[in-house]
């Protein structure tokens, strides 16, 4: 951080930038004689310290991790911006108590159930997607088609010169009645993750097909597909 040669003890303890910062939070005189003591073993030295932090909610175990990570962030930012800003007193005490909270306490444990492709009772069943890219605005739209027992009855994908992920969505949604349209006498469910709320883990292969959309350089042409294509097997 100085531009001295460096060494652990140098970057932790030594470095004029952390002797400001060790000074501001009243442990510069512990550090000193801890380095004066002890130079091979001062991380643990300095973890059993039992400094009056006046804070009843951390304790320094707790709160020293913190003050090294934060040391070393601010080091690798000064070397690789040519800087010498000080090393933040507040940042290390906030992540302390946001460790704290998130570790502590007699939470209950929290079950994430698998999302899968919930089928239909009887038919068949749409599900849509779109993928859009907000630097070349490019989109994709992507769906498929199945019946009750998960088995694959059409698919589609296309390339779509849009504005906003808004106007890929109706697209996705437009070709999926089309290809709904195409198929005599069947009633799909309809099924849209913006609309539902439906997860994406749930909803891959329509996302896939949009992504395989996106990447397609055919604007606006409506692919179908009567077989599962290759790259939703991978």
């Amino acid at each position: 951080m100085c531009g001295k040669p460096e060494t652990v003890t140098h970057i932790f303890l030594e470095c004029y930038l952390v002797k400001i910062f060790w000074k501001t939070i009243n442990l510069d005189h512990q550090i000193d004689s801890l380095i004066h003591h002890s130079r091979t073993d001062w991380m643990v030295k300095c973890k059993n310290l039992k400094p009056n932090l006046n804070i009843s909610l951390l304790s320094w175990e707790e709160l020293f991790p913190f003050y090294l990570w934060n040391i070393w962030l601010t080091r690798n930012h000064n070397h690789h911006n040519d800087h010498k800003i000080l090393i933040p007193i507040s940042t290390p005490f906030e992540r302390a108590i946001e460790y704290h909270y998130l570790t502590t306490g007699n939470r209950p444990a929290v079950c994430i159930p698998r999302r899968t492709w919930i089928p239909p009772i009887k038919g068949f069943k749409l599900n849509i997607d779109r993928a859009f890219d907000h630097v070349s605005k490019n989109g994709g739209a992507g769906g498929c088609i199945r019946d009750e027992w998960g088995r694959w009855v059409r698919g589609f994908s296309a390339n779509l010169s849009v504005s906003t992920p808004y106007e890929a969505e109706l697209y996705s949604l437009f070709y999926g009645l089309l290809l709904v349209r195409s198929m005599q006498g069947s009633s799909p469910e309809l099924e849209n993750p913006q609309m539902r709320h439906e997860h994406r883990q749930s909803n891959g292969v329509a996302d896939r097909l949009a992504k395989e959309g996106l990447k397609s350089n055919l604007h606006l042409v409506l692919r179908s597909f009567w077989t599962m294509i290759p790259a939703l097997h991978l």
